[in-house]
C-alpha cells in the first residue's frame, strides 16, 4: 500500500489556478489539543479510503491537527484511486487527466 504525508505549518497560504476539479467529499479531521502546532494532512493509497489512514492519527502528537482525505475516483466498495491506471498496457500507464484533476483538487483543499 502506497500512502502520503504531507505537513504543514499553519500560517502562510497556496494558491492554486482557477479550475474545476472533483472535490474531496470525505474528510475525517482529529482535532489538536489547544492551538495546532501544525496540519498533518494523510492521504491513502490506490484502493484504500481515508479511514485507513486516519488510523495512525492516535499516534500523532496531540498538539497536531490530522485531516485524512478520500481521493475522488472509486474503484469498488469503499476502495478509492487519486487517478487510473490503464494495466492492460506495458508498462501500466496512468491517467495523467485524472492524476492533475486530483492534484487540482488537493490544492484548493489545502
Amino acid at each position: 500500500m502506497c500512502a502520503w504525508l504531507i505537513l504543514a505549518p499553519i500560517a502562510g497560504s497556496l494558491h492554486a489556478a482557477p479550475i474545476d476539479p472533483p472535490r474531496l467529499q470525505e474528510v475525517l479531521v482529529r482535532e489538536a489539543e489547544g492551538d495546532p502546532r501544525a496540519v498533518v494532512y494523510l492521504l491513502h493509497g490506490r484502493g484504500s479510503n481515508e479511514r485507513d489512514m486516519h488510523a495512525v492519527a492516535p499516534y500523532l502528537p496531540a498538539d497536531l491537527l490530522v485531516i485524512s482525505a478520500r481521493a475522488p475516483y472509486p474503484m469498488s466498495d469503499d476502495r478509492y484511486r487519486w487517478y487510473g491506471m490503464d494495466e492492460s498496457r506495458s508498462p501500466p500507464t496512468a491517467d495523467f487527466e485524472q492524476a492533475d484533476a486530483s492534484r487540482q483538487a488537493l490544492l484548493t483543499f489545502l
